[in-house]
């Protein structure tokens, strides 16, 4: 009886930290909050992946070369920007990160990004800031984004 007890109190608190978890993405990545933490917001168009280790060989980076379309927040002047992202393959070794943003060539998509160490950028929240052009409204597997709400996110940033 006692064990039963401790087992559904362990399942409780599991439960509980897994909503919790849940909740703190979702807030951290809504809107609102990337828009926040980014330094720039794209709409581009993928032209190239080229994937490389690191100097330990260790990891493998993908650098993603953008064609912008337009710079929804931030300043750059140049009309192709490298997004660097972890994960690729190199010849015939593979490496995949559950959380990292996945890019195809001549993908159309919205993007919130971070300055990187290296001239290059990183996605802000990771997957959660990558958005593509689906049935007219930009979405992610977090959430939709309809062309108003960009319309209005773009006026909100010129306040």
């Amino acid at each position: 009886m006692k064990l039963k007890k401790n087992i559904n109190a362990i399942i409780v608190v599991l439960m509980f930290c897994f909503i919790s978890q849940n909740i703190f993405s979702q807030e951290r990545n809504s809107l609102e909050n990337l828009t926040k933490r980014a330094d720039i917001i794209i709409i581009g168009i993928v032209k190239k992946i080229e994937s490389q280790w690191n100097k330990d060989k260790t990891r493998i980076w993908s650098f993603v070369k953008i064609d912008l379309e337009e710079i929804i927040k931030g300043n750059y002047v140049q009309k192709e920007i490298t997004i660097r992202v972890l994960g690729g393959e190199v010849e015939d070794i593979g490496m995949e990160v559950s959380n990292s943003p996945k890019f195809k060539v001549n993908e159309h998509f919205l993007c919130f990004l971070q300055k990187d160490s290296d001239n290059t950028f990183a996605v802000t929240g990771w997957e959660a800031g990558k958005y593509i052009r689906q049935n007219g409204l930009w979405q992610n597997k977090f959430a939709k984004i309809s062309n108003s709400k960009i319309i209005e996110l773009k006026a909100n940033i010129l306040k």
